[in-house]
């Protein structure tokens, strides 16, 4: 609640400071790592980092530990997962911000802020998931065709391009 309080004083600061007319766009950071490839993909290399110490905690546990202890692992657990999430959130930011420079939606806007859109009509979440999407599907692609050829060379059997 705070945050979004924050957010929309944010936004009020910034318009003023545009003029009147100023055009805003959003990011709802939330969503792009709820529904985007990366960020599934970004929550499942958290749960697997996390995946030996959940282990050791829930052993812990059943071992009846000491209070003491099984708080310190679930500390430890904590600030481990917290590490990792603000990382792997600063390269999804970052890919957020690449994508957005890319779209042509962006080139008529003032300015884009990140948290959940104000207006409709300037939230621009679902292109930036889609153009997420794409580029790692295209990634994907591109890997397997990589593969391939490598194959294909490995084998001596590389086909040669007709003129």
């Amino acid at each position: 609640m705070l945050a979004r309080v924050l957010f929309v004083v944010a936004l009020l600061v910034a318009v003023p400071a545009r003029g009147d007319n100023a055009k805003v766009g959003f990011v709802d950071m939330n969503k792009v790592f709820n529904t985007s490839r990366a960020g599934q993909q970004i929550g499942e290399t958290l749960r697997a980092a996390a995946a030996p110490q959940v282990r050791e905690l829930e052993e812990a546990k059943k071992a009846k530990a000491k209070p003491e202890r099984l708080a310190e692992l679930q500390a430890k657990l904590n600030s481990d997962q917290d590490q990792r999430a603000q990382l792997e959130m600063g390269r999804l930011r970052a890919r957020v911000s690449a994508t957005l420079s890319r779209l042509p939606a962006v080139k008529k806007l003032d300015e884009v802020l990140e948290g959940a859109p104000l207006f409709t009509r300037n939230d621009l979440t679902e292109q930036v998931i889609k153009a997420l999407d794409d580029a790692d599907e295209l990634q994907r692609q591109n890997a397997e065709l990589k593969a391939e050829n490598e194959k294909l060379r490995a084998a001596k059997k590389v086909p040669v391009p007709s003129s």
